[in-house]
């Protein structure tokens, strides 16, 4: 119901706005902050620039298949797609034009992918490369047999060989050299041709126990070489003779796999054992290469995921530049894969964490505009945020749009040993749809539950609590308490956003 808080009623409003998104640093007792208040809970949500939540947009099928999952998938141009599915026996490639090729690689192995010179590479450890351009398949030629590679400066720079797990084959420069890939088994050119194949062997600088996990490109001319305890950086030329370690680089943090590294900007983000980190240059000098943490506000939720996943290199993450979120997807053995979310606004200053598994997505690419999502059975692609949903709609198989829930952290209102006399939950909501709205006493115990219908209006309040009450959802809530907890569960399709919320209080 709307009403306006009765006039003969002493009371006061503890409000809270503003919201920073999930937040597993504190303890759930520890965490009232009003404004820019952290949540304990936030799935399929979001926490805009705004500081409101709002609910994920929902995906719509791009592309059914018979059976299998989607394990990886990547754009061959900008259009098209690349994906590899597993079918319990294999793992088989096929494109959006119609090729496939039966039986790439063996099942359970992790699969990357490459552009490079108009072709996309899919690889996997102990197999032979294989690339495409839409239109069809072919086994590279190449006797290298890499887990993963990187394009830099006209090269192909190829590692996790299971022979030589500390060395990176390098190829030759690409002069619009034809289909056959050359590496050093290949080369024929002189040794003085500054453009031919060549390695990089890494055993004097990895520890004896170590290996190289991911490849990325940072900047246009450095390769950050990963490994499970570390992160070297080389400057890399075209002349083949000009590469060189770059001392201005000391990251003491490894990756956990090369789909964990993404391209973000300029900088590189990658997933390590302990959580999720930005290779960057020094704020202060420009010059110096070093690492920054991101997940402090999450590492409980991170590390847990990494535990329950079927293993580490099978995580991959996935930059949305158009959102700016970066998608972390843990593969679970349930097949009810999870993801983390990171949404970046003005830089890592407003970084805020959530939760998502809609469509219980494997992975996910990103190009041109267009995010896709693995499923089993069918790749997804995010619907634009101005695409608005009628909560009535029909459900259809090509359509998917998973609950949002949002749960506080225990709400004092001030002082932990006062006891409160509440008078009414306030919300202020936006968008269309209906909401439920729990709340839990500090003992755990459910003492309300309430649905509210949001409609789609022109003049929704966007701050708290400035505008009237009769502006907002007022649901009647007499209880005496000392703490409160408030979980906001979506029940149909609509398009939610929670823009603040309060407890209205009696007067002491």
């Amino acid at each position: 119901m709307k009403t306006k808080s009765p006039s003969l009623i002493s009371s006061r409003l503890s409000a809270y706005y503003a919201f920073k998104g999930l937040d597993r640093s504190r303890p759930l007792i520890g965490m009232d902050d009003g404004e820019k208040q952290p949540l304990f809970t936030m799935n399929n949500a979001h926490s805009h620039w705004t500081g409101t939540v709002k609910r994920d947009v929902a995906l719509m099928v791009r592309h059914k298949f018979d059976e299998g999952e989607i394990v990886h998938q990547d754009f061959f141009d900008r259009t098209g797609l690349g994906f590899a599915v597993q079918d319990g026996k294999s793992i088989s490639l096929y494109s959006e034009r119609g090729a496939n090729f039966p039986d790439a690689f063996q099942q359970d192995v992790p699969v990357t992918s490459m552009s490079f010179a108009n072709k996309l590479y899919f690889m996997s450890p102990n197999f032979p490369m294989i690339k495409t351009d839409g239109s069809s398949f072919q086994k590279s030629t190449a006797s290298i047999r890499p887990g993963f590679a990187v394009g830099i400066q006209g090269r192909i720079y190829a590692a996790g060989q299971l022979n030589n797990p500390k060395e990176i084959a390098i190829s030759r420069l690409f002069e619009n050299f034809p289909d056959d890939e050359i590496f050093i088994a290949e080369e024929t050119r002189a040794s003085s041709d500054v453009a031919r194949a060549d390695f990089l062997d890494l055993t004097n600088v990895l520890g004896s126990a170590d290996e190289i996990t991911g490849l990325a490109r940072f900047e246009s001319n450095r390769l950050a070489i990963f490994t499970n305890d570390q992160t070297v950086v080389y400057k890399v030329d075209p002349d083949y003779t000009q590469k060189e370690i770059d001392n201005r680089a000391n990251i003491q943090l490894g990756a956990i796999s090369h789909n964990a590294i993404a391209q973000v900007g300029s900088d590189v983000i990658f997933c390590s054992r302990h959580g999720v980190h930005s290779l960057i240059r020094s704020a202060e000098n420009g010059l110096t290469i070093d690492s920054r943490t991101l997940s402090y506000e999450v590492e409980t939720i991170y590390k847990q995921l990494l535990k329950d996943c079927i293993g580490p290199r099978f995580v991959n993450a996935t930059y949305d530049q158009d959102l700016g979120r970066l998608h972390i997807f843990f593969p679970m053995k349930s097949g009810l894969h999870k993801q983390l979310v990171a949404e970046f606004r003005r830089g890592y200053e407003s970084l805020t964490w959530a939760t998502a598994d809609c469509g219980a997505s494997r992975c996910g690419s990103f190009l041109a505009g267009n995010m896709t999502f693995g499923t089993r059975g069918a790749i997804y692609s995010r619907l634009d945020e101005t695409v608005e949903i009628n909560p009535i709609d029909d459900i259809t198989d090509d359509f998917i749009r998973p609950q949002m829930t949002v749960e506080t952290p225990i709400l004092w209102h001030g002082s932990i040993d006062e006891q409160k006399e509440a008078v009414a939950l306030i919300v202020q909501a936006a968008g269309a749809g209906r909401l439920r709205v729990t709340a839990f006493d500090e003992q755990g115990n459910e003492v309300l539950v309430e649905e509210i219908s949001v409609e789609l209006r022109d003049d929704n309040p966007e701050k708290f609590p400035q505008d009237s009450l009769d502006l907002q959802f007022r649901i009647p809530f007499q209880l005496r308490y000392r703490g409160v907890q408030l979980k906001f569960e979506s029940i149909d399709l609509g398009s939610l956003e929670i823009l603040g919320f309060a407890i209205e209080l009696k007067k002491a």
